[in-house]
Order: C-alpha cells, then structure tokens, then sequence
C-alpha cells in the first residue's frame, strides 16, 4: 500500500463508485466484521443437511447480535447458499448490511398474477448488495405491507428501502414466513400452464422477508484530534489539505467522523501525478487504492499549478469550480482488504481499513461559481 504524497494546496479525493467510477469486483458485506457480534453462535446446527436436489449442504454457524437477538449473517453468504439458506436457518432472525444499489431492468410483462404481490412475482422484492460494485454479490429482500412493500420496484415511494437508495443499511428478516402459505400464481389465459400450488409455496418459503431496516454507518474508535485544528464552517479545501498536512490523513476521519460535507473546488486539469506500481493488489480498489484512483481538487486555479490526474464525474468540469459532497468513514471502509497472493500478506488488514475510514469520499458534484474566471472544460476524457 503505497502514501498519497502530499501535495501542498491540492488534496487527493477517494471517488465513489456511485459517482461513475469503473465497477470494482465484489466486495464483502460490512456486517462480516460488525463488531456488535458476539462469538457465540446461534445457528441451527453446523451439521450437513440434504437438499432436495440431495447435496450435502454446510449450514454454517452464525455469531449472535444480543442487541437485536438476530444472527449476523453477510450477503455474501446468503447468495452462496442460494435457496439452501431457507433450510439451513429456518424461521431463524437474521441480520444482514448491504448496500442499496438503484436498481436496473425494471420492464417486462408476465404470464401470471401473483399473489400476495409483496412476496411474490417477477416484480416482488428489492435488491441489497455487498458493496457498490456491478459485480458485488446480491440478494433480493422482500418487504411486508407493514413496512412498505416493495412490489412493482423499489423506486416506488412506498418502498421501504427507496428512501435509501445508494446508500448502506442493516435489515434484520426471516425465512419461511407463514404469509408463503399463500403464495398462488394464477395464469392470465388458458395457453398458460399453471404453477402447482406446493411450487409458489416453496418459492415464497425461500425469501428473506425484512423485519426492520435501518441505515448503517462505519463504526470503530475516531482518530484523536485537537478540536482547535479542526476545520469550521464554510468548510474548504485549504483547511482540508492544511489540517491533513499539520496532524496526518486521520485529520479528516477524527475530526468530521462520517457527517457528510460540501464545499467549493477547483477541477485540477492534466493527468499523471495519481500513478504508481503496484505493491500490493487491494479491494475495493476504488476506495482501497487511492493513488491510482483518487481525484485531484484545489482550492482554486492559482493553486493548481501542477498537472494532476482525474476522472468522471469531474471531467465535465475540469478547469472549473464545483460544489462537492462526500464524508470520511464510509461504511464500505470495513470491507477493505489485500487480495491474497503467494507469499503471504504485506499489509496489516486493521490499518488498511483505516486507512480506507480515511479517504475523503465523494456521494454528489455539481457546478459551481468560482471567484475567478476558469479554463474551458475539455470534450472529451484523457483517461
């Protein structure tokens, strides 16, 4: 893992993938490591059981959260298991973090009429996922009408999970709800052939049905900062990069936590200063690997002499003001890690983390006046 050099009146932006960072690879589900976990396990038995299909399954054991009685479980897991997971935790409550992503593919029409709607169908559920990443495992999650159904998609505002779209939560659900019992699938014409009644049970008996959500956010002991060098309000890049440059790359994290900010900056033009060889191989690479994928940002265009690299979402803006909003401490921090290699680790996975709870990231950017006339924004990306 390589130090961010530091670059005077310039500060170095870990981008979210939500803001159009290419798609990492698949990310673990924070709650792996939540520490809310006890060891103790609550699963049924780790003990192989048969599928239908008659494989031998591994349910595995599952640490308990004695603070919502539910066994922490990760997305990853649940994917993996597949339509094993309804057999292997029953009735079991089951917590689960993930990530909100706005989801694709909402057409398309069907030869059947579900019922009950919430539960079951082609257009029943929602999406969760282990990190932002196109490639990031995922599983759908069904809410009840008491929360908010999701039936139809979850853009919908009755949707539980649409107030938080794009962003981390932690949902506590079932499998094997009773409501499956009620599960029909009625064909819309006769050219249809039916679906047996036990087939639209067993199905609905398979998905996670939520029992509560709430939004999550990264947890863990914040860098101790003297509050006299902590920037004020109107945050800006200087105070950022000054405070960063006097304490260390904890500046942000210790003094700002995971509050989100907005302030002013100047889109660095040029390219090839947030480069170098690679040491060490870590995911997900767009939080992880800040030199190769972080953006460059100044407090203005005096300030801006060096040429430094960039990417989308800036680049319409390069060579001119933004406004920008992003936060320390993103809940996608826990999951940073080094790929395994031969030879063994070369980086201590605790400070990796951290140093991921560190980087600046960006959740919006838009247009904005600057106090001096800037250079016309290229056409098109030189990266």
């Amino acid at each position: 893992m390589r130090i961010v050099p530091r670059l005077g009146a310039l500060a170095a932006v870990a981008l979210a993938l939500s803001a159009c960072v290419a798609a990492p690879g698949a990310s673990p589900d924070p709650s792996a490591s939540a520490p809310s976990a006890t060891a103790a396990s609550a699963a049924p038995s780790a003990a192989p059981w048969e599928s239908p299909a008659g494989r031998k399954v591994a349910c595995p054991p599952l640490p308990l959260d004695p603070s919502t009685g539910a066994m922490v479980a990760s997305i990853e897991l649940l994917a993996s298991l597949g339509d094993d997971a309804a057999p292997c935790f029953g009735t079991a409550k089951l917590q689960v973090t993930g990530y909100v992503p706005q989801p694709w593919g909402l057409g398309g029409t069907t030869a059947y009429t579900y019922s009950p709607t919430w539960l079951y169908g082609m257009f029943a559920g929602a999406s969760m996922a282990a990190g932002r990443g196109q490639d990031a495992a995922g599983i759908e999650v069904y809410a009840p009408p008491s929360l908010g159904s999701c039936d139809g998609t979850q853009l919908a505002d009755a949707c539980v999970l649409h107030q938080y779209m794009k962003q981390w939560v932690t949902v506590v659900g079932h499998y094997n709800d009773p409501a499956a019992s009620t599960c029909t699938a009625t064909p819309i014409d006769a050219t249809v052939p039916p679906i047996p009644a036990q087939d639209s049970e067993l199905a609905c008996l398979r998905h996670l049905v939520l029992e509560s959500v709430a939004p999550f956010a990264a947890t863990g002991p914040l860098p101790p900062v003297d509050p006299g060098l902590c920037p004020v309000e109107p945050i800006t890049v200087d105070q950022l990069v000054e405070g960063t440059n006097e304490v260390g790359p904890q500046y942000g994290l210790g003094c700002l936590g995971g509050r989100t900010i907005s302030f002013t900056a100047y889109v660095v033009p040029g390219v090839g200063l947030l480069s170098g060889m690679e040491q060490v191989t870590v995911e997900p690479r767009w939080l992880a690997d800040a030199l190769n994928t972080g953006i460059v940002i100044a407090e203005s265009a005096t300030a801006a002499d060096d040429a430094t690299g960039w990417l989308c979402p800036f680049a319409p803006y390069v060579g001119g003001y933004v406004t920008v909003s992003g936060h320390y401490d993103d809940p996608e921090s826990l999951t940073c890690r080094e790929v395994p290699a031969p030879g063994g680790p070369l980086l201590d996975s605790a400070a990796l983390v951290l140093t991921c709870r560190e980087q600046l990231v960006v959740t919006a950017v838009a247009p904005a006046e600057g106090p001096e006339p800037t250079a016309t924004p290229p056409t098109t990306s030189t990266r």
